[in-house]
C-alpha cells in the first residue's frame, strides 16, 4: 500500500473518537454504567411488553408456550422496570453475585493448590490466584462502585491512550505525504 493512499484524516478523527469515548469512561464512569444498564432494562421491558401481547393475542391457543410467553413476560417487564428505575441497586446486585463467585472460586483455588504444593512445582500461582480473586471478589461485595469506576477507568485510559497513538500516526503519515508532495512539485519544477 502506497502511503499517499493512506487517509490520514481518517486516522485523525478515529484519534480524536478514541479519546473522547476513553475519557467518557475515565471522567464518567458512573453515568456510562447506570446508562447502560438503563439501555439495558428498557430493551427487556420491551421484550416483556411483546411477550406479554404475542401471549394475548394468541389466548384461543393453549398449552405450556402461551404460559411460558406469560410468564417470562410478566418476568421481564418486572426486571426492566426495575433496571430502569433502580440502575445503582442492579449494578451492586451484579456485582455482589459476582463478588461471591469470585471469592468462592478464589477459596476453591487456594485449598487446591494447598493440597497439591508437594505434587505440582508451579502450585504457587495457583495460590496466588485465588488470593487475587478472593480479595477482588470481597472488593466487589464491599465496595461494588470503586471496582467499576477503576475499571473502567483502566479501560478507558487504553482506549484513550489508543486514541493518542493513532492520532500521533495520522500526523506522521500527513508530514511524509506533505513531503513527498513538496518533493513531487520540486521535481517537475526543475524538469
Amino acid at each position: 500500500m502506497s502511503i499517499q493512499k493512506i487517509k490520514w484524516t481518517g486516522l485523525a478523527i478515529n484519534g480524536a473518537i478514541s479519546i473522547a469515548v476513553g475519557s467518557v469512561f475515565i471522567f464518567m464512569p458512573q453515568e456510562l454504567i447506570l446508562s447502560i444498564v438503563k439501555i439495558l432494562g428498557i430493551i427487556l421491558g420491551i421484550s416483556g411488553l411483546a411477550m406479554l401481547f404475542f401471549t394475548l393475542f394468541h389466548l384461543k391457543s393453549k398449552g405450556p408456550i402461551n404460559i411460558y410467553y406469560l410468564i417470562q413476560g410478566i418476568l421481564n417487564l418486572a426486571l426492566g422496570i426495575v433496571m430502569v428505575s433502580t440502575p445503582t441497586l442492579m449494578v451492586d446486585f451484579i456485582m455482589f453475585t459476582i463478588g461471591i463467585w469470585a471469592v468462592a472460586i478464589g477459596i476453591f483455588q487456594i485449598v487446591f493448590a494447598l493440597q497439591v504444593k508437594t505434587i505440582i512445582n508451579s502450585s504457587l500461582f495457583l495460590l496466588g490466584n485465588g488470593i487475587l480473586f478472593v480479595v477482588l471478589g470481597l472488593a466487589m461485595i464491599f465496595e461494588p462502585q470503586l471496582v467499576i469506576q477503576s475499571l473502567l477507568a483502566l479501560i478507558g485510559s487504553i482506549v484513550a491512550l489508543l486514541g493518542i497513538i493513532i492520532l500521533f500516526f495520522s500526523y506522521k503519515v500527513y508530514q511524509l505525504q506533505t513531503t513527498i508532495k513538496n518533493k513531487e512539485i520540486d521535481d517537475k519544477t526543475v524538469q
